[in-house]
């Protein structure tokens, strides 16, 4: 009986111990260099980043607080919501970031390698505007080279760009800005071929972004994920 109730104290002792560890993690300073890495990936984070796909994790690894949910939900656009979260990682210890890096994994990878490329850049003392140029030598597309980049975009043009897609449209939707859920229907709604299922997604995009549905924003989607270039070549001049 003295040996049961010494093996329970100590497991509650090392329950305690692994959430003191925890709440030190989350509530000690978040360091320079994670802090900059943040602030490099803050306008990819604001046009990308959905909040509703990353909320439970972050809440379940209690990075973040009801309350902090509560203000980051109260605010109205996807942008707003996106720097709201930004700010209140930066408040938070490093496993904060390292905890965003893990949500946005599954469903919007490329985020995830942009937040982990930047740390690297920062812990290598990489300036900035270094890495500006680096991302430019690497898509070297300027606006000028899309062809009438403010029209809007045909189903003739998304036809096109679904046939190269292959099996990255998932990707390409999450960069359009849908969710999971919007992604996982055209799937669904499409069961036959990956051309079929790539179509619906773009289709969808097109109905949901109405006018800002223009050949440069889907040609500035499909630069952020790791697509054949040929996807988009016959927009280029």
């Amino acid at each position: 009986m003295h040996r049961t109730t010494n093996n329970r104290t100590q497991k509650r002792s090392c329950k305690l111990d692994e959430h003191a560890d925890s709440l030190w993690n989350i509530m000690a300073p978040m360091s320079k260099d994670h802090r900059e890495a943040l602030k490099r990936a803050l306008k990819e984070l604001c046009e990308d980043l959905q909040y509703d796909e990353v909320r439970v994790h972050l809440l379940s690894k209690d990075i973040l607080t009801e309350s902090d949910d509560q203000v980051i939900q109260s605010k109205v656009t996807t942008v707003d919501k996106a720097s709201e979260l930004v700010a209140i990682l930066r408040t938070k210890g490093d496993s904060a970031f390292d905890a965003l890096v893990e949500a946005v994994q599954e469903n919007q990878d490329f985020l995830a390698e942009s937040l982990k490329k930047h740390e690297e850049n920062v812990r290598n003392n990489v300036p900035p505007e270094a890495e500006d140029e680096a991302e430019e030598g690497v898509e070297g597309i300027r606006p000028e080279q899309i062809v009438n980049p403010d029209d809007p975009i045909t189903d003739k043009d998304l036809n096109e760009i679904a046939s190269r897609l292959g099996h990255g449209w998932r990707k390409v939707g999450i960069c359009l800005g849908l969710k999971k859920h919007q992604i996982d229907a055209c799937e669904a709604d499409n069961p036959h071929t990956q051309h079929d299922k790539a179509f619906g997604m773009l289709n969808k995009w097109k109905r949901k972004a109405k006018k800002e549905a223009t050949r440069g924003a889907i040609v500035t989607a499909l630069m952020k994920v790791p697509v054949d270039p040929e996807a988009y070549d016959f927009l280029l001049m």
